[in-house]
């Protein structure tokens, strides 16, 4: 690839960094909201027990909010499942309708309404970021639209991310919704990575790399991997809140053997992505050996994959310690993360500008 000296960023390329690393940051906290059971710290969206600012002691609750809350989730369920039928959900709309779990209301604990309402915050301050990384994205209306359109697209899917979020909310916690919630993050983050190295790319004539269909093959497989353990991951996060709720919090050594076959499933999968990661990095230092940029990236991309498989392996071992669940999640998603900027540096997007713009290095995401 083309050598690139230090010059400075423009205000897109700045606030779109700054942006990749806040939404990485949110799916962190939103992690830490899921470990600590906090996801319905507050029951109703986007407020919180009727208020900008969360209560910190029961004196400060509305009164009958149960009740009150419980009529209101129902309410917008009733209206949720009319949508579902119309685009030929009716099972889902009616398991929502019919599943008295979801209309039990959690009790008032202010840690997990401020760890919630953190979260919320952290949110909208995202949504902020994003748009205004759309709003600069127009700097480049007249030399590649394409930056523009992608930016504008995913203001939508924040936007859209935002009403899933009162959808969880009013479902309680649904499963399924919260592996949708994942996904939508991290189709965010790509498209916002993709956006912001587009802005840096310029039309040049690559080295010829041997064998590219295949390594570009094996990167879009990997990819697939690794957001297939990704669902996993959230399935058996699912599993365990069932099992938290069976044995009450308690005997908590015992967690892993009520799991299930998913658990099972998705350790040993978790060597699949490990051992298709290394070879990886064989390809491209074979391949693409004259590229200090890819053979830096696909390093670091097999150093997170250990980490990840051990944070695993303590996690089964050591009963579900909740401190490395976020950070499990967080290497998992950024390995997707830096799979997408290989495949990006390999095959990079038509760009506009000037030769002179630097290229990203992993130090700046």
């Amino acid at each position: 690839m083309s050598k690139f000296s230090n010059n400075s960023y423009n205000a897109f390329q700045k606030w779109g960094i700054i942006t990749v690393v806040f939404v990485y940051l949110l799916i962190a906290i939103g992690s830490i909201v899921r470990t600590t059971g906090s996801g319905m710290g507050c029951p109703d969206w986007p407020k919180c027990f009727g208020s900008w600012v969360p209560p910190t002691d029961s004196s400060q609750l509305p009164v009958d909010y149960k009740d009150t809350y419980v009529q209101k989730r129902k309410q917008k369920n009733e209206r949720l499942a009319g949508y579902l039928d119309k685009l030929g959900f009716t099972e889902v709309g009616n398991r929502i309708l019919s599943d008295p779990s979801i209309y039990i209301e959690a009790e008032f604990n202010p840690v997990k309404t401020w760890i919630e309402y953190v979260n919320r915050l952290f949110g909208v301050l995202v949504g902020i970021f994003i748009a205004g990384t759309t709003v600069l994205s127009f700097s480049y209306w007249k030399r590649d639209k394409t930056i523009s359109f992608i930016s504008l697209l995913n203001l939508f899917l924040v936007g859209f991310q935002g009403w899933l979020g009162s959808v969880i909310v009013s479902t309680n916690l649904l499963p399924g919704t919260i592996t949708i919630h994942m996904i939508l993050a991290i189709a965010i983050a790509l498209l916002l990575i993709y956006v912001v190295i587009r802005s840096f790319s310029t039309p040049r004539k690559l080295q010829s790399i041997p064998k590219k269909k295949i390594i570009n093959a094996f990167l879009v497989w990997v990819i697939f991997l690794s957001l297939v353990q990704i669902v996993l991951g959230t399935r058996v996060r699912e599993a365990i809140d069932v099992v938290i709720s069976k044995m009450q919090h308690l005997m908590r050594n015992e967690w892993i053997e009520q799991l299930g076959w998913v658990f099972y499933i998705h350790r040993s999968f978790s060597l699949v992505v490990l051992v298709s990661n290394v070879y990886l990095l064989f390809l491209l230092k074979k391949y693409v050996s004259s590229d200090t940029l890819v053979k830096r990236w696909a390093k670091v991309l097999v150093a997170i994959t250990i980490i990840e498989v051990i944070t695993g392996a303590c996690m089964a071992y050591f009963s579900i310690p909740a401190f490395l669940q976020p950070i499990h999640l967080f290497l998992a998603v950024g390995a997707i993360g830096i799979q997408f900027i290989l495949f990006l540096a390999i095959n990079p997007p038509h760009g506009v500008l000037k030769k002179e713009q630097p290229v990203l290095k992993p130090e700046m995401i």
